[in-house]
């Protein structure tokens, strides 16, 4: 997909099948003080009903790593720290992957995984999962490679969130799927 990870053209029923959440639950992420989603209430699309809040791509990655978080059993503020430090936080010209851009797929056709440990307030990307990355994963977020840790395949959200995204671009995209 060629879009400006920043640019606003997506519409709310778009992020929600993408993550596979309901309406009221985006809303909510949307609308708390702690800043699930980070969406900026002003980007509102003035034809239609009401102007209805539009989104980037890249919130919308954020908001699909978020619900996969969840469901993976992180509790929803930490799910969104970790999202946020890998849709907008990152080390670009150093660590293990120069040039990684936030939001972006490690390049290389490599996976991208996004690694939590518990007791930890981050998360690592990682190309892999062997026992030395996760080992340095570890170390990176100062605990214990023995703790218990999250994995979400990145890779598979974007794409998740990508088909969602391109099923539905325009003024005149529909809530797919009834209630999402």
């Amino acid at each position: 997909m060629s879009v400006d990870n920043d640019e606003h053209l997506y519409r709310l029923p778009q992020l929600c099948a993408g993550a596979k959440i309901s309406r009221g639950t985006l809303l909510g992420w949307v609308k708390r003080e702690d800043n699930i989603i980070f969406a900026d209430l002003d980007q509102k699309e003035t034809s239609g009903r009401g102007g209805a809040i539009i989104f980037s791509r890249r919130q919308a990655i954020q908001t699909g790593l978020v619900a996969e978080g969840q469901r993976l059993g992180m509790p929803v503020a930490l799910a969104a720290k970790v999202a946020a430090g890998f849709a907008y936080v990152g080390q670009t010209e150093v660590g293990l992957f120069p040039g990684f851009v936030p939001g972006e797929l490690l390049k290389g056709a490599r996976r991208t995984y996004l690694v939590h440990f518990e007791g930890s307030e981050t998360a690592s990307v990682l190309a892999g999962l062997s026992e030395l990355e996760l080992f340095a994963a570890a170390g990176e977020q100062g605990v214990s490679a023995l703790n218990a840790f999250h994995v979400i395949n990145v890779n598979a959200v974007v794409q998740r969130m990508d088909e969602a995204l391109e099923a539905n671009v325009g003024p005149h995209s529909h809530d797919v799927g009834g209630a999402a």
